[in-house]
């Protein structure tokens, strides 16, 4: 780190000091999961981060969720900033950082998240003017917003609308809805919050797969110190249309963490580095825990000391991790992401038996 400062030239017109300002608010945020280690310096550190692009190539790229890329879309219809939305701060901070460091925004699967909800047409129109947003010509509009020199930004006309399918569901998409109903039929069903988990890894192992950001989310959800609240929105509301849209938005919390995580396995051996980003609390507690090791390594916990965060009876969060890694071990990993046969046929019956559960839970008066 101190030859840096004679490798890296940032140019005499650009903003370090702010830009610097900005990446610290997003740190201080806690929006932001790195997937791979940063290095001593820290993950926004200007010359680390430049550094890194030209002497190793490497490519970071952010993957945003729904939540973050609303809030810029949104920003052309405001005349004025509202800088108390903690979500619009996140997103204008995430935006100025990522063009004035040349850092690209992936938001595929928000994009075809929005589109599951609220159709193709609509989430074109989203789509093009986030494309209208994200020009690297603007970088110091953003930086301005960002800092709090202007209280608007005027992009550019949106982007022509291209014509892919966003609505079509994912297939990983399905996979975590299923598990996603499955965990919400557990919650529904009285006894120790240990049994409830244990049935849903059963389930997994045995009938399903083992899906590690479903199987962690469920850790989350299901243990006896979780602080879940808007994880399974509705799930108890006598309107059961609204427990299973809730069920839904879970699983699309899911689908961003499993498309993390897999976009670190295939970036194996790439110059690609990935970074998570999300104005949800709770997605940003989940997510690194996603990425532990069995033993506690380069500064960061073990699996086993993430589960005794939500698991506090030390033997129960043993056990739990246990029998995951006792089951990755046994079988090999392109067999765990099969379900069953892989039929269609098999995913749509387990989606309408799942949702028959919840349609049919009445609360207990």
């Amino acid at each position: 780190m101190e030859n840096m400062a004679v490798l890296i030239n940032f140019g005499s017109d650009f903003p370090y000091d702010g830009i610097d300002e900005i990446g610290k608010n997003l740190i201080a945020s806690g929006s932001l999961t790195p997937g791979f280690i940063p290095p001593d310096a820290g993950l926004l550190n200007l010359e680390s981060v430049r550094y890194q692009q030209i002497t190793e190539s490497l490519n970071f790229i952010i993957l945003p969720d729904l939540n973050l890329i609303s809030e810029l879309c949104s920003i052309a219809d405001i005349d004025k900033i509202d800088r108390t939305e903690n979500p619009l701060k996140i997103a204008i901070n995430m935006m100025a950082f990522a063009q004035a460091m040349d850092i690209p925004i992936e938001p595929s699967i928000a994009f075809h998240e929005f589109a599951h909800r609220h159709g193709n047409e609509k989430a074109h129109e989203k789509l093009s003017w986030f494309r209208a947003a994200d020009k690297g010509s603007d970088a110091f509009k953003w930086i301005d917003l960002a800092l709090e020199r202007s209280e608007t930004i005027a992009m550019s006309a949106p982007e022509a609308r291209s014509n892919e399918d966003l609505a079509l569901p994912l297939k990983r998409w399905n996979r975590n809805y299923i598990v996603a109903l499955k965990i919400a039929e557990l919650e529904l069903q009285k006894g120790p919050h240990l049994d409830r988990y244990q049935k849903l890894l059963d389930w997994m192992i045995k009938d399903f797969i083992l899906a590690g950001p479903a199987a962690i989310y469920g850790a989350l959800y299901l243990a006896p110190n979780a602080k879940r609240k808007g994880l399974f929105k509705q799930l108890r509301s006598d309107d059961r249309n609204k427990a299973i849209q809730g069920i839904k938005n879970a699983a699309w919390d899911m689908t961003h963490l499993s498309d993390f995580v897999k976009r670190i396995e295939e970036s194996n051996g790439s110059n690609n580095r990935y970074i998570f980003a999300t104005a949800d609390k709770l997605l940003a507690k989940i997510a690194p825990v996603l990425l532990l090791q069995p033993t506690a390594h380069d500064g960061n916990p073990s699996l086993y000391d993430a589960f005794q965060c939500w698991w506090p009876d030390n033997d129960d969060a043993k056990k739990i991790v246990d029998k995951i890694l006792d089951f990755i071990k046994s079988v090999d990993a392109t067999d765990t992401r099969k379900v069953n046969s892989g039929k269609q046929n098999t995913i749509e019956q387990m989606i309408a038996d799942g949702e028959k559960h919840i349609r049919n839970w009445k609360r207990d008066d």
